[in-house]
């Protein structure tokens, strides 16, 4: 489940981009971009909004981290550097929504991406996702890992990773779901934004969209394919 948090509720110009993001995460509203011009306006988007939006996407910076992916690598902001980036949340026990997302990225990454754009997941439950769990679960999706890489590590620098994003992480002590591992153990569900979110070559927010569906899949794609 997606738990943002309402950025700055008073000033107006960023409720109207709130409200807007919301519109985006039902899969409303969609952009195209040719070349490096100017983006064309989706019917429904007017150029005041988006322009909104885009402001707002930009006052975002990620919060400084230091994780590790699937292969035990240490990892740091500077995975952006000289790519694009298709940056999302999950873990890998989610019953609905990530399987989800995932299937959108492995058939993203299949169609192909263009050589330039990455995907980068951060797991919201380091607990049980050590990079020996992440490393079996992109081998089972049998996606390229040199393209891929999921993060795990300390909770906090992951709690504020996705609060620098204007993003919420809660754990649902009252939704208990199975753990994968066969053990027949449980754990408490971790509600998590489902945004497909864009990172520029110099680490950047650029644009979010709709992790639930496929047109907003699309969206960011094209949008990271927009200048390669």
């Amino acid at each position: 489940m997606d738990s943002e948090t309402r950025p700055f509720p008073i000033v107006p110009i960023l409720v109207v981009a709130v409200l807007a993001i919301s519109v985006v995460a039902a899969g409303g509203w969609f952009l195209s971009r040719a070349g490096t011009t100017a983006p064309v306006i989706s019917p429904g988007l007017d150029a005041e909004t988006e322009a909104q939006m885009r402001s707002f996407y930009g006052s975002l910076t990620i919060a400084p981290f230091g994780l590790v992916d699937q292969d035990a690598e240490p990892v740091s902001n500077s995975v952006f550097d000289g790519k694009r980036t298709i940056l999302a949340f999950s873990f890998t026990n989610c019953p609905l929504v990530c399987p989800l997302m995932h299937s959108h990225l492995v058939r993203l990454q299949a169609e192909p991406l263009p050589s330039g754009v990455q995907i980068v997941t951060i797991s919201v439950d380091p607990e049980h996702d050590t990079p020996e769990a992440l490393s079996a679960y992109l081998d089972k999706l049998g996606v390229d890992q040199t393209r891929w890489r999921f993060l795990t590590g300390d909770p906090g620098v992951i709690r504020d990773v996705a609060a620098s994003l204007k993003l919420g992480l809660e754990t649902n002590e009252a939704d208990l779901i199975p753990l994968k591992d066969g053990s027949g153990g449980q754990m408490a569900n971790i509600d998590h934004p489902t945004r497909f979110i864009l990172v520029d070559e110099a680490g950047n927010v650029e644009w979010m969209s709709d992790g639930l569906t496929w047109d907003g899949a699309q969206e960011i794609a094209r949008l990271a394919a927009a200048s390669q």
